[in-house]
């Protein structure tokens, strides 16, 4: 079994797991139940997988969070950030796995006696695959937003160090004071994006035909916000803004009753075209500022670890290649006919594309990704280490005190 590390935030690991075990029950109507009988068998409860759709924004948050804090960090040790390192670590992360399973993909389809379209493989191995009619494996369009993502935040951060100039020694007071002036651009430009992105959504959703946003709404400058609003949490985070926010009971207050209005909508949202547009415009952001909250519970978090709680973290830690390979697995087990002889079929089958995926993800996981995981660590040795652990003051503006109650917790995981 993977498990969390020492180096892992326990709770983030959890917020993983649930995003990915809930994308897992949402895909299951659609992919699942092949023949007729099964489709009309299926649809009293397809409403109940509606709500899996949060679980890509939980997913953008977390990502946003993790790159933010991770440059942040770099220059807070180190006064400058490699940009080209830190693309190159990235790449081992998520590229191995990603071109692994594109491979078999394509072999399968060869087997199976169809040719992939070329403009579709492109798309697929440019992770391009989030605009025009899609790449040839159907999730991957996430990736391709994280992608984009990735190269315009290095970019940006590269142009910020670039204009104010890099500091040189360690972690001191003018590296301290370089690093805010470096990395302040995070809320302005995350509140930007989510603006912008919010009305592209709606100006999209003008015209809309049913089933004529199932791409467009995968685009990345539709998108890219939760991602932003992720690492400006991370910035935030490292200045101690949450923290003293959070701790005033109106704002504590009024950021529990956003989230849960927020999954009590999502909970809500339905088929309709005009549920479709609450869904695809102002929801989506909402769930991003909710998962911010609940990321910074899981950072502040101090309760005692147990078994349960382990058990999903480490569903977190393989829920990259879980996701990567649960629609792949569903198919085949879509097309195994020996359920129809047990006394519930459909629900057997549920169960079993569950459990095999989940499976499949963990077995890809240390087969591929850890390996890969680990010669990027021997050539490419991490600099950071998590974001508020206990050391020279790496956690605190210039010239701020403490404030009252524990220091922030390590953010995110800095092994991935």
């Amino acid at each position: 079994m993977i498990t969390s590390s020492s180096q892992r935030n326990l709770m983030l690991d959890v917020i993983r797991a649930f995003a990915v075990l809930i994308v897992l029950v949402h895909h299951i109507d659609g992919n699942l139940s092949v023949s007729r009988a099964e489709q009309a068998s299926f649809a009293p409860y397809a409403p109940l997988f509606v709500p899996g759709w949060v679980g890509v924004p939980i997913f953008f948050v977390l990502s946003g969070f993790l790159i933010g804090s991770l440059l942040i960090q770099e220059h807070v040790r180190t006064g400058s950030v490699n940009v080209g390192r830190f693309l190159v670590r990235r790449g081992f992360k998520i590229y191995p796995p990603f071109y692994i399973l594109l491979a078999g993909y394509i072999l399968l389809m060869v087997a199976g006696g169809s040719r992939p379209e070329p403009e579709r493989l492109m798309r697929e191995i440019l992770f391009l695959q989030n605009y025009g009619s899609g790449g040839l494996m159907d999730v991957t369009w996430s990736l391709a937003v994280e992608e984009h993502f990735y190269f315009l935040f290095a970019a940006l951060v590269w142009l910020s160090l670039s204009l104010r100039g890099r500091s040189s020694g360690g972690p001191d007071a003018a590296t301290q004071v370089t690093t805010a002036k470096v990395f302040g651009f995070l809320p302005s430009l995350a509140a930007g994006f989510a603006l912008a992105c919010l009305v592209l959504r709606i100006v999209e959703f003008a015209p809309y035909v049913s089933g004529s946003l199932d791409n467009t709404m995968k685009n990345t400058h539709h998108r890219i916000d939760a991602l932003f609003i992720g690492a400006a949490l991370a910035y935030l985070h490292w200045r101690g803004a949450t923290w003293r926010l959070l701790s005033q009971p109106v704002w504590k207050v009024t950021a529990i009753t956003l989230t849960l209005t927020t999954f009590v909508l999502v909970a809500l949202s339905g088929g309709s075209s005009i549920d479709r547009f609450h869904k695809v415009t102002w929801l989506y952001l909402l769930v991003s500022l909710a998962t911010s909250y609940v990321v910074y519970l899981a950072l502040v978090w101090q309760g005692r670890s147990h078994a349960l709680l382990k058990g999903l973290a480490s569903v977190g830690t393989a829920s990259y290649c879980i996701y990567l390979v649960h629609i792949p697995v569903y198919r085949v087990v879509a097309k195994l006919s020996f359920f129809q002889s047990l006394p519930y079929p459909l629900a057997a089958k549920i169960f079993c594309a569950l459990l095999l995926a989940i499976v499949v993800g963990f077995v890809m996981t240390r087969i591929v990704e850890v390996p890969f995981l680990q010669l990027r660590n021997r050539l490419f040795p991490s600099t950071t280490t998590a974001l508020g652990t206990p050391g020279p003051a790496g956690s605190l503006p210039p010239g701020k005190a403490a404030a009252p109650g524990p220091p922030p917790e390590p953010p995110p995981n800095q092994i991935s």
